[in-house]
C-alpha cells in the first residue's frame, strides 16, 4: 500500500493538469471514468436539478450523485441589435460599431464529416450542384465528373500540392534527380501564387497568363520527355503519370482567377484540434 500511494503522488506531480472523474463514487460504480486533459473540473459547468418528492413525510436526508455528461457541439443564432440615434441639433446619426465575426465578412462555413469514405456521401451532398470543385484525387469523386451527370457535370480543379507531394517524397527519400527538378519547377509556380494572394480574379488571371502559363507549358513538355526515358514501373514514372493524367484539371487555375493552385486552405480547415477526451476503466492508475 505505501508503494502504491507513492506512485500515485508521482503521477500527480508529472501531470498536474489532469483531472479524472474516478474520484466520484458514482462514476466508479458506473464502470467508466472520463479524463480531460488541460482542463480542470472547476471550468466545467455544473447544472443542478432538484427533484421534489411528493408526499407529507418529513425529509430525513437526500442523495445528490454527480455524473459526467458530454454534450455535442451546438449551433445557435445570435442577433446583435445596434440602435441608431439621430440628433436634430447637431444633425448627425450615431450607431455603435458592429461586433467582430468569427468568420470574416459574415460568411457561412459548414464542414461535413461522413462516417466512411464511400462515394455515396459526396454524391448525396452535391446532388444538386454543378460547376467547379477543387479537390484532391479521391476516387469517390469520379462519378461527379461524368458528362452525363444530372443536373450537370462537376468540373474538376485539381490541386498542385498533391502532385508536388509525389515528387517531393521521391526527392527527399531517394534523392531522385528528376523529382528534385520537378519540385523546383512547381515551387516556382507557387512563388508566383504567393505574390498574387488576395488580388482580384482578373488580376490573378493576368499575372498567371504573363508568368505562370509559360512555366506550366515548359513543365508539361519536360515531364513528357522524362517519362519516355523511364520504365513504367519506376516510382518516378508513376509520379509523372499522376500529374499528366490530371493535366487539364491541374491547369484549370490558369483561366479562372477564383481558383487556387491547391486546396490546402480547405484541408487545413478540416484539421480541427481534437478534444483530448478518452474513456478508461475505473482503475485510473497508469494513465498516460
Amino acid at each position: 500500500m505505501p508503494l502504491r500511494r507513492k506512485r500515485r503522488r508521482r503521477w500527480q506531480l508529472q501531470r498536474p493538469r489532469l483531472k479524472c472523474a474516478a474520484s466520484s463514487g458514482a462514476s466508479r460504480r458506473a464502470g467508466r471514468c472520463l479524463s480531460i486533459c488541460r482542463a480542470s473540473a472547476s471550468s466545467i459547468p455544473h447544472p443542478r436539478f432538484v427533484r421534489v418528492a411528493v408526499g407529507l413525510c418529513t425529509k430525513s436526508a437526500r442523495t445528490s450523485p454527480r455524473r459526467w455528461s458530454l454534450i455535442p457541439r451546438q449551433w445557435k443564432v445570435i442577433q446583435h441589435v445596434r440602435e441608431k440615434f439621430s440628433c436634430h441639433s447637431c444633425k448627425s446619426i450615431t450607431q455603435p460599431p458592429a461586433s467582430s465575426h468569427p468568420i470574416s465578412r459574415a460568411a457561412v462555413l459548414a464542414l461535413f464529416y461522413p462516417p466512411d469514405r464511400s462515394s455515396k456521401h459526396p454524391e448525396q451532398h452535391l446532388a444538386n450542384y454543378a460547376g467547379l470543385m477543387q479537390a484532391d484525387a479521391y476516387a469517390g469523386f469520379s462519378k461527379l465528373y461524368h458528362p452525363s451527370r444530372k443536373p450537370g457535370a462537376i468540373i474538376e480543379a485539381a490541386g498542385w500540392a498533391h502532385a508536388r507531394r509525389k515528387f517531393f517524397d521521391l526527392a527527399r527519400l531517394q534523392k531522385a534527380p528528376i523529382a528534385i527538378e520537378a519540385v523546383k519547377r512547381i515551387d516556382a509556380l507557387f512563388a508566383i501564387e504567393r505574390e498574387i494572394n488576395g488580388k482580384t480574379s482578373l488580376e490573378r488571371v493576368r499575372v498567371r497568363n504573363e508568368h505562370s502559363r509559360s512555366l506550366v507549358n515548359d513543365l508539361e513538355t519536360w515531364l513528357r520527355e522524362q517519362r519516355r526515358k523511364l520504365s513504367s514501373k519506376s516510382d518516378t514514372a508513376q509520379a509523372i503519370n499522376y500529374s499528366l493524367q490530371r493535366w487539364p484539371a491541374l491547369t484549370r487555375f490558369l483561366n479562372d482567377g477564383r481558383l487556387c493552385m491547391s486546396n490546402n486552405a480547405a484541408e487545413r480547415t478540416l484539421r480541427c484540434r481534437p478534444l483530448k477526451i478518452r474513456f478508461v476503466e475505473p482503475n485510473c492508475e497508469g494513465l498516460e
